[in-house]
C-alpha cells in the first residue's frame, strides 16, 4: 500500500537504493500544506567542521509530469521500508 501525504503531513524517505551520485539527495520526499500546496523535500547528510552530522535540505514545488512526458529511466519499486512519518 503507497502512503499518501495528507494537510499538515510529510514524508521523507531513503533515496539509498536510488542514489547513483553524490550530488542526487540521501533522503527524499513531499509534504503537503495545510492550503492544500503539495512541496517536494530533498535532504541530504553533510558533516560540520567539528565533524557534528546535520542535514542539509531544498524545498520546491512539486514536479508536475509533462503531457505525454516518456521516462527513461526503469520504474522504482514501491516500498514500506525506511519510511518517516513527520506530523507538522
Amino acid at each position: 500500500m503507497s502512503y499518501q501525504a495528507t494537510n499538515k503531513i510529510g514524508i521523507i524517505v531513503s533515496n539509498n537504493k536510488f542514489k547513483t551520485a553524490e550530488k542526487q539527495p540521501d533522503l527524499t520526499g513531499t509534504m503537503t500544506f495545510p492550503d492544500g500546496k503539495e512541496m517536494e523535500v530533498s535532504l541530504w547528510k553533510r558533516m560540520d567542521e567539528e565533524g557534528k552530522q546535520f542535514l542539509a535540505g531544498e524545498v520546491k514545488d512539486k514536479w508536475v509530469k509533462p503531457e505525454g512526458y516518456v521516462s527513461k529511466a526503469p520504474s522504482r519499486p514501491q516500498s514500506n521500508q525506511n519510511r518517516v512519518q513527520i506530523d507538522f
